[in-house]
């Protein structure tokens, strides 16, 4: 929520488990950095969290649209695809006959990347769909980018 890689979190519990869990995550990293912990509770403390969450938020919120928009451009019929009213990515799926996974080093040629849909299918399934990201380029770099998937999704 503050900035890629950040990984901190909180938890509010029973004092009886706050214990047991302390435990556990000690267990697993050897705790988060002190620091860390002290510019986030500054950060939050001050009330900068939900300014910079709006902030954010409009701007995913923008590339998601424009996202969405140079799919229907460079698609249209021929695929459909989620709508997110949160997150970070859209699922595509497209024809029967598009294997991502054999098109996908086509599209790193191309400069694009994705993550294809059998990726997330315990069967192998999902052959013909993919899901990508908005969250780290801006409006330009997704209609430039939506322009090269189109072109490694489309021809043999």
């Amino acid at each position: 929520m503050i900035a890629p890689a950040l990984r901190l979190g909180w938890i509010v519990a029973p004092p009886t488990l706050s214990e047991r869990i302390t435990v556990l995550r000690e267990s697993l990293d050897l705790e988060s950095s002190g620091l860390i912990q002290r510019a986030v509770y500054r950060f939050v403390s001050q009330g900068l969290l939900e300014p910079h969450l709006e902030q954010l938020n409009q701007a995913n919120r923008e590339r998601r649209d424009t996202l969405l928009a140079e799919l229907e451009a460079h698609f249209g019929e021929d695929a459909h695809w989620t709508r997110p009213e949160g997150g970070l990515f859209v699922w595509v799926t497209l024809g029967a006959e598009v294997d991502t996974w054999q098109r996908f080093r086509r599209a790193l040629d191309r400069k694009v990347a994705y993550i294809p849909g059998s990726a997330f299918a315990v069967d192998g399934g999902a052959r013909n769909a993919l899901r990508l990201n908005f969250s780290n380029v801006g409006p330009e770099r997704i209609r430039e980018a939506v322009g090269r998937l189109a072109e490694a999704l489309r021809f043999p």
